[in-house]
């Protein structure tokens, strides 16, 4: 067993926030929050040119959760490195003392 998958056994819940949920949360203008989907691929191909950049761009657009179950259909191969790269960029992104969606929640 290796690092992740002892760490995710031990983990007894978990809570998953898309981009929606911190959209507008900030209270700063100047603070960025993650792209939304149709947003966040033209982020993605940008910054990982040979991985998102050679994916058709129509449909991500459009519809990006549909654009990645029909990714993991027909190239499930290169999923894992394209998650890896949308959570490298995703991290970069944390809420702030102010912002109204996390810390009203979770405190």
């Amino acid at each position: 067993m290796n690092f992740l998958e002892t760490r995710v056994k031990k983990v007894q819940s978990i809570v998953l926030f898309g981009a929606g949920a911190s959209k507008g949360s900030e209270v700063n203008n100047d603070v960025s929050t993650p792209p939304l989907g149709a947003e966040l691929f033209n982020y993605l191909s940008s910054r990982y040119p040979r991985s998102w950049g050679i994916l058709e761009s129509e449909l991500f657009v459009t519809d990006f959760e549909v654009a990645m179950a029909n990714l993991v259909q027909s190239k499930p191969d290169c999923i894992n490195q394209l998650q890896r790269e949308m959570a490298m960029f995703l991290f970069e992104f944390q809420p702030t003392e102010t912002s109204t969606a996390f810390w009203n929640v979770a405190f």
